[in-house]
């Protein structure tokens, strides 16, 4: 699939390091990674766009219409969605979990419903990815991985949720043992095959987030878990030349 640049530009402006990641990866999967990437932003905007849960649930039912085949697509992201899957680069099922999720309530009850969620969005994100760029044999520890990277992410918005009275930490859990086990299911990237990297990149920065909410939980609230951009460079830069973890 060719790079759709008003896809790549609507990653670069909402999802820096997932954008960041995919310029990093090789020239053939950059075209279905940035779909990928752009309909995660689509469907994670949704229920911020509007507050009416009917308009969401409306929206995300045309969603599931035309992953399905029952509604013609419109606009670039759903145009070359459906592109991905008449060329059997995508997975339905997938994408009808990550659809859903976006319609759930983000009151966790406890730290399975986070991983639940979790493993429905940034899990099957890196799961379609992984199907996408030909590496559907590691489907499997990449959601895994994905839902790692998912829950870096969720740290680093912590803060906007707290600010906003939301609930971010779920009751019964705590950020450390949340944290390690992202880092042992990011760990699994040491043993995926070649062809699964490019899709692995979008985890580079996981790593270092996680390690550091393990160590200082006061760090998640404090918005001081990010990598400076230097390292997060030079981390990308060596990743690529290596092309393996």
């Amino acid at each position: 699939m060719q790079i759709n640049i008003a896809l790549a530009e609507q990653v670069r402006q909402g999802d820096v390091d997932r954008f960041t990641a995919t310029m990093a990866a090789p020239v053939a999967a950059r075209g279905v990674l940035f779909t990928l990437a752009a309909l995660n932003l689509e469907w994670a905007r949704l229920s911020v766009v509007s507050e009416n849960s009917i308009i969401v649930a409306m929206r995300l039912q045309w969603w599931r219409d035309i992953v399905d085949g029952r509604t013609p697509p419109n606009g670039d992201a759903a145009v070359a969605m459906v592109q991905m899957l008449d060329a059997g680069q995508a997975d339905p099922a997938v994408f009808h979990q990550m659809i859903d999720a976006r319609g759930q309530d983000l009151d966790f009850a406890g730290a399975a419903d986070l991983w639940a969620y979790l493993d429905t969005t940034a899990g099957a994100l890196s799961e379609a990815a992984a199907i996408a760029t030909g590496a559907g044999d590691a489907r499997a520890a990449m959601r895994a991985v994905g839902a790692a990277t998912g829950l870096a992410n969720w740290f680093l918005a912590a803060p906007v949720f707290a600010a906003q009275g939301a609930p971010w930490l779920p009751p019964g859990s705590d950020v450390p043992s949340l944290s390690t086990r992202g880092l042992t299911d990011l760990k699994l990237r040491q043993d995926l095959p070649a062809a699964a990297f490019p899709a692995s990149l979008w985890s580079i920065y996981a790593r270092p987030v996680l390690r550091r909410a393990a160590q200082a939980p006061e760090r998640v609230l404090a918005s001081d878990l990010r990598p400076a951009e230097v390292q997060k460079r030079a981390a990308l830069l060596w990743r690529a030349v290596r092309g393996r973890w």
